[in-house]
């Protein structure tokens, strides 16, 4: 009976976590892996949750496919992604975790801070184009050896003013390409049991319903809003990165 609790409650917190998804694009593992791992263990949270994000940030990414992203700038970011992502998970035994979630959150809470002051300042296509590359290598590198990056990939395309379905595409592509290396790297290193595949594959259908009622929420959201609701989304992203953080530098 108290698994099948469990299971329900899993169940529950995958379908919020979608929902989130489906409004904001981010914001899915904040909701899901604490109380997936209080339920469970972290490696297992985090293991069950890799299938459901990638599938839904790829049905995210097709629906807006048509959306006015420049796309010379969309490949020179996934590109640095997957190279960043490859080098971030040969030095994860080497890169302080921990200073690098701290380096992160100071980041974004800078961006925040810039945001407020100044709320009309954005960086411009020919400069997001310039360093799509260098950023997209950058948050690859963070997926790889602290396994986040979602404050900075939404920073990045937040920072350019852009409407709803060009910054979902945007993120969601750069999801699935941090999302399949993942799944790559929890295989080799055999995290990736047969038991968490399946329970991942399983998680993908509330997942999926989390993020098309999500997405039908979101379309009324105006831009405003959307852009509010995003920066406190990552905003709380990076406190929690702190509060992890600092315990690990200061024990």
């Amino acid at each position: 009976m108290a698994e099948l609790i469990d299971v329900i409650l899993a169940g529950l917190t995958i379908l919020s976590a979608g929902f989130l998804k489906g409004i904001l694009g981010i914001g899915a593992p904040l909701v899901a892996v604490p109380i997936l791992a209080a339920l469970y263990d972290v490696p297992t949270a985090i293991a069950v949750m890799t299938f459901p994000l990638v599938v839904s940030s790829f049905a995210q990414a097709w629906m807006h496919r048509k959306a006015a992203f420049d796309r010379a700038t969309l490949i020179r970011l996934l590109g640095g992604c997957a190279a960043g992502a490859a080098i971030g998970t040969l030095l994860l035994d080497v890169l302080p975790e921990a200073w690098l979630s701290i380096v992160l959150a100071a980041f974004v809470f800078a961006y925040v801070a810039i945001h407020l002051a100044r709320p009309d300042l954005a960086i411009s296509a020919r400069t997001a184009c310039r360093t799509a590359a260098p950023v997209g290598l950058l948050i690859g590198v963070m997926q790889g050896a602290a396994g986040v990056s979602t404050p900075l990939s939404a920073t990045f395309i937040l920072a350019q003013k852009l409407a709803r379905d060009p910054y979902l595409l945007a993120t969601q592509s750069m999801f699935v390409t941090l999302g399949l290396t993942q799944i790559l790297v929890l295989s080799v290193v055999g995290i990736m049991t047969f038991d968490l595949v399946a329970a991942s594959a399983i998680a993908v259908l509330p997942m999926l319903t989390g993020v098309w009622i999500g997405n039908a929420v979101g379309d009324h959201v105006s831009r405003n809003t959307f852009e509010r609701l995003t920066l406190i989304v990552i905003s709380l992203i990076a406190v929690s990165l702190v509060v992890e953080a600092v315990p690990q530098i200061i024990g």
